[in-house]
């Protein structure tokens, strides 16, 4: 399970990911976000039908590749890169919990916490 205590840094990628893909693959699409050297940063990935995130996270051992899926909801993902932004921990609770954490579902004013 994520140690969301030692995680410096939680990102949301935006728009919608294709998790058919591997450790491989998800490590070339976080090489292209500039992360300090030494910190420990997850990043999150959301399916096109927002019920499935796949969570990448890279620490001084090696890489995890993490998987979270809902049954009966959706996620509210950002479509946009201007939309995407950092999230906090609590936020990461909320979201691997299955509440929403971010964004809106379309049509939708935000969700208030």
């Amino acid at each position: 399970m994520i140690d969301l205590a030692k995680v410096d840094h939680v990102y949301l990628y935006p728009g919608h990911t294709d998790l058919r893909f591997g450790m491989e693959r998800m490590r070339a699409l976080v090489g292209a976000c500039r992360v300090g050297k030494g910190e420990r940063c997850v990043f999150v990935f959301c399916n096109k039908g927002e019920r499935i995130l796949k969570i990448f996270e890279k620490d001084g051992e090696g890489t995890w590749l993490y998987t979270r899926k809902l049954d009966g909801a959706k996620f509210g993902w950002p479509e946009t890169a201007e939309e995407a932004r950092e999230i906090d921990k609590a936020q990461m609770t909320w979201l691997l919990m299955g509440l929403k954490a971010i964004g809106r579902i379309r049509g939708k004013p935000p969700a208030e916490y």
